[in-house]
């Protein structure tokens, strides 16, 4: 012992200290577990549903039947109610143009419904479109057409 001088004393434990370190971070290294494993899905899941344009409507243009029927339906609920505030958005002879008003939206401006805003604001061009065939105007409000409707068409 009286040949080791001081440092190569201090340069063999900090040898040891070093290998035990490494020795204990490998130890403590696991693989990736459940909870990260489940932020990995939700998040390539949420950036792939901003990537493909929608939230909601993850299916092929999103204009399928049902959800046609469902924003024809709110459109009609959304012209009753503004007719209610004061707000014209139904034109009697022509539906594009009723389309046209509730998919750009009106605000009511006066009355009790003063700022209240009344329109179908995810209605696109493409959906537009084809929500024709589900609406029409009868006596003078929008109105839903029925499948007999649609197939005489």
């Amino acid at each position: 012992f009286r040949n080791i001088h001081i440092s190569q004393t201090r340069d063999a434990l900090m040898k040891i200290q070093t290998l035990s370190n490494s020795k204990m971070a490998r130890l403590n290294q696991r693989g990736m577990g459940a909870f990260e494993l489940l932020f990995l899905v939700v998040g390539a899941w949420l950036a792939y549903s901003v990537v493909s344009g929608g939230w909601n409507h993850l299916t092929a243009g999103g204009w399928d039947h049902e959800r046609l029927e469902q924003v024809a339906a709110k459109m009609v609920r959304t012209a009753n109610y503004a007719q209610q505030a004061g707000v014209k958005l139904v034109d009697p002879s022509d539906l594009e143009v009723t389309i046209q008003r509730l998919a750009e939206g009106e605000t009511a401006k006066s009355g009790p419904f003063a700022g209240q805003f009344y329109g179908v604001r995810d209605l696109d061009e493409k959906g537009r479109e084809r929500v024709k065939d589900f609406l029409k105007i009868e006596d003078g409000t929008l109105a839903m057409t029925t499948e007999v409707d649609r197939r005489w068409n």
